[in-house]
């Protein structure tokens, strides 16, 4: 899913919860990080499109939202009879090269790539 509306700050959300349930517990991040009581959170989006991995990206509409989520010292989710989910909160990774502020994939342009320096003529 593309960064549509405006949520150009993402969160990656790391936590053990049962990839069974993967779209119920998109559902819940969602209505997690959108309250601000809860998770100091606010309007946001949430990426979940492996079912197989324990990590969402949940993209913010604004900078201080995010810090704010950040902020927080610990996020849980209640599940009722399934538990208590213990979340961890990281800013994406630096390292993952290709990738703007806004997660949208930077493809090289053709006139950035460096130029070998042209043969020096010597004259007599």
């Amino acid at each position: 899913m593309a960064a549509d509306g405006g949520y150009h700050y993402p969160l990656i959300v790391e936590g053990k919860w049962d990839l069974d349930d993967a779209t119920f517990f998109r559902n819940k991040l969602q209505i997690y990080f959108q309250s601000k009581k809860k998770s100091n959170g606010g309007e946001c989006i949430v990426e979940y499109d492996d079912p197989v991995s324990n990590q969402a990206v949940v993209r913010f509409v604004s900078d201080e939202i995010r810090s704010l989520v950040l902020e927080k010292k610990t996020h849980q989710i209640d599940l009722q009879k399934k538990g208590i989910i213990n979340l961890t909160v990281r800013l994406p990774s630096e390292t993952a090269v290709g990738k703007d502020e806004a997660g949208a994939t930077q493809t090289p342009d053709q006139n950035d790539k460096e130029m070998p320096a042209p043969p020096m003529l010597l004259m007599q």
